[in-house]
């Protein structure tokens, strides 16, 4: 349990620093011995990754394959190395300890070159769970994890999405200035609504079960009270027969519409048991009292049994063919003769199960974990836990698309957990986790441990950075900005995009507006009390908002393009520079 507890899970992320340290710390050994040869130009390095086509190789690997090929002596540097074999052991801790279907599998391992080239080219990637290919694969993971290919058209939206994000994120190898912040949130969007749509199809089965089993109840309490009646007095020929039918069915709508706490159960179960006892001739020796109180109800409980059945559709032949009954049997009372009584025919009730809750081990079982369950099928199910069946020991599974695929005894599956034919699937940041993983970081303590050494605290506000740094980087990126801008004024402009550390394209002296920004752009605010630095990190261009981030990732900002576009105006808002500081 302890080692549990200490786990990573997907709260811890994004992790709050940079695992480069670790990284080169745990590959230190193949990073130093295994390549000789002059440092490989990183521009090349990347090429070789474009070019990979062999999966199955590392990254590493595959860069060595074809240099030989091509007869290129360079060799990626001792820091390319490290990170190279830690690309490559995240993917195969990713495929062993987040298994998809080998269908998706085989899509996603084709971003391993990628990986590894952003991994070369962009600092950010080490920090797991920051760049936008780590929350994309992440979501990815999370959205697809209970594909299979026997959903047949059910699955064939999120199978596309995912063969869609991968052909676009490729494309960062042959675009310049690709925005992948942009297909990211393009893709965590998609992904998102797939999820909610499937939790909307599991709240209505949920529902479903619910009323199927608050019908049960009803059922069963509705014949327990007609049962007492019937075990305590011995009744004519027939009568049992409405009791059974019309009646029963009437109290089962009297539960299921006011409860059983109501005024209403109460008077139907005073009713049955008052025309039980009706029913029972006066003993010899009765007083006249008893005769008189018998008079009055077999006077009035006619029209109280037709009061009680509320629901006019009730009122068909059967009832009153039992009120018939009940009338006749009256009338030998009435007349002082003797009746025939028997023991009445009980309604079978169904035992009532234990409680879920009540089972040992059932705390164990997490509502919306994943399970990979071999029933004896062609192939294992791929379902997910929604939730136990309150007032049952049954727990009730369903797929990707939230429809229900079955429901199951507590204990049944508890039995299958232990003879390893239900093995529960990790989510939740797997990929970022799998970066953790295969540097060493495995656990809150072993983070925890990294944070002391490096000396970095846990990430604070823009707003709480210390004035003076704040004043100094803010100069320093004001006077590279008006740097840029008198370059423009004696060269031609390159193209947007085309350059990582290129300003926001606008003509000389213009004053930008909003949709000038590019993501990644780094902006100054001084509107409020201290000044802010903040990148643009979304534009999300159906909702015309504006989102911005601090160094760390972190969300500080939201606003409108016309809100923006006033403090642009008002000389509120700087527009430094697109490319991160370093």
């Amino acid at each position: 349990m302890e080692t549990q507890q200490l786990k990573l899970t997907a709260e811890y992320f994004p992790l709050h620093c940079s695992l480069r340290e670790p990284v080169l710390d745990h590959y230190a050994t193949t990073a130093t011995t295994s390549l000789k040869g002059p440092a490989m130009d990183q521009r090349d390095l990347i090429g070789y990754l474009h070019t990979s086509e062999q999966l199955e190789l590392s990254p590493l690997q595959s860069v060595l394959a074809q240099a030989e090929v091509a007869g290129d002596t360079s060799r990626p540097t001792a820091e390319q190395v490290a990170i190279l074999n830690w690309i490559a052991d995240a993917f195969t801790q990713w495929e062993t300890d987040f298994p998809l279907e080998e269908t998706l599998a085989s899509q996603l391992r084709r971003l391993k070159p990628l990986a590894a080239a952003l991994a070369i080219s962009d600092p950010d990637f080490l920090t797991p769970g920051l760049h936008p290919l780590h929350m994309m694969l992440d979501k990815i993971h999370l959205a697809t994890i209970g594909w299979q290919l026997r959903l047949g058209r059910v699955g064939e939206g999120p199978r596309k999405q995912l063969l869609t994000a991968v052909e676009d994120a490729l494309a960062w190898f042959e675009t310049a200035g690709f925005d992948l912040t942009a297909l990211c949130a393009r893709v965590v969007s998609a992904t998102e609504r797939d999820l909610a749509r499937a939790n909307r199809m599991i709240l209505r089965t949920i529902e479903t079960e619910r009323g199927r089993l608050k019908t049960a109840q009803a059922r069963r309490v509705a014949a327990e009270m007609i049962n007492k009646g019937l075990k305590e007095y011995r009744i004519p020929p027939g009568i049992d027969m409405f009791l059974r039918g019309p009646w029963y069915d009437n109290a089962q709508l009297v539960l299921l519409k006011f409860g059983a706490e109501s005024e209403q159960w109460a008077h139907i179960s005073e009713t049955t048991t008052t025309l039980l006892d009706s029913l029972q001739s006066p003993e010899e020796g009765d007083s006249g009292q008893r005769r008189q109180q018998l008079f009055e109800i077999i006077t009035r409980l006619p029209r109280e049994l037709r009061r009680c059945l509320f629901d006019s559709q009730q009122m068909n032949d059967a009832v009153e063919e039992g009120i018939k009954t009940i009338e006749s049997a009256h009338m030998e009372i009435l007349r002082k003769q003797s009746l025939e009584l028997e023991q009445g025919e009980l309604i079978p009730v169904d035992a009532p199960h234990a409680d879920v809750a009540s089972l040992q081990g059932y705390e164990t079982i997490q509502t919306d974990q994943w399970f990979l369950i071999d029933r004896g099928e062609d192939s294992p199910l791929r379902v997910r836990l929604v939730s136990p069946v309150e007032g049952s020991a049954e727990l009730l599974f369903a797929n990707q698309a939230g429809i229900r695929v079955f429901q199951q005894r507590a204990e049944d599956f508890a039995r299958l957990l232990e003879q390893g034919k239900a093995t529960a699937l990790d989510s939740g940041a797997s990929f970022s986790r799998s970066l953790a993983y295969a540097a060493g970081i495995k656990t809150s303590t072993e983070l925890d441990t990294l944070l002391k050494e490096t000396a970095l605290p846990l990430p604070i506000e823009e707003e709480e950075l210390d004035a003076a740094q704040l004043q100094r980087e803010w100069d320093e990126a004001l006077l590279r900005k008006r740097e840029r801008e008198a370059a423009t004024q004696v060269s031609k402009p390159l193209e947007p995009g085309r350059t990582e550390g290129q300003a926001v394209s606008t003509a000389a002296g213009a004053e930008p507006t909003p949709g000038d920004l590019a993501t990644g752009t780094w902006l100054g605010f001084h509107d409020g009390d201290a000044p802010l630095l903040a990148r643009l990190a979304v534009h999300d261009s159906e909702q015309n908002t504006y989102v911005f981030v601090n160094r760390s990732g972190i969300q500080v900002r939201e606003l409108g393009q016309e809100e923006l576009a006033s403090l642009m105006a008002k000389g509120l808002v700087d527009v430094l520079e697109t490319r991160s500081p370093p």
